[in-house]
């Protein structure tokens, strides 16, 4: 009885925000897997600000499923606010990144703690890097 009730309250307790560490580490480990598993998924992740800013977004040879489609023009691209953000637990050069799409957003500054909601799109790694790219975020209490 007494672990049952232990359970219980351990897991009406947990936190429905996940650190972003782990999600980083499983694609180092197998990016792909990782693709595949998170692919369009609504993620609750909480991390550290590392970076804030815009960017323009360049659309180029964009695919749409396993198809390759024409790439539009310049001008109809835009700039996206966004937040780069990390594991406070265990720092490493591995960060998410977070677009604010529809008006962007108004983030806080480096190193305060984050709760972000978004649409997991890919894993970017360069120079030996993991960046998670999120989109539709939102800064959530």
């Amino acid at each position: 009885m007494t672990r049952a009730l232990l359970l219980a309250s351990f897991v009406a307790c947990a936190s429905e925000w996940s650190p972003v560490g782990p999600m980083l580490l499983e694609a180092r480990d197998n990016q792909l897997a990782a693709t595949t598993r998170h692919r369009s998924e609504t993620l609750k992740l909480a991390g550290i600000v590392v970076a804030t800013g815009t960017k323009k977004i360049d659309h180029g040879a964009g695919r749409s499923g396993s198809e390759w489609s024409e790439s539009q023009p310049s001008s109809a691209d835009h700039e996206y606010a966004f937040v780069q953000i990390r594991d406070p637990e265990h720092p490493s050069p591995d960060v998410v990144t977070c677009y604010f799409t529809g008006g962007g957003a108004s983030a806080p500054e480096r190193g305060t703690p984050i709760h972000v909601r978004g649409v997991f799109v890919e894993y970017a790694i360069s120079a030996g890097h993991v960046d998670a790219v999120v989109t539709r975020c939102s800064i959530e209490p």
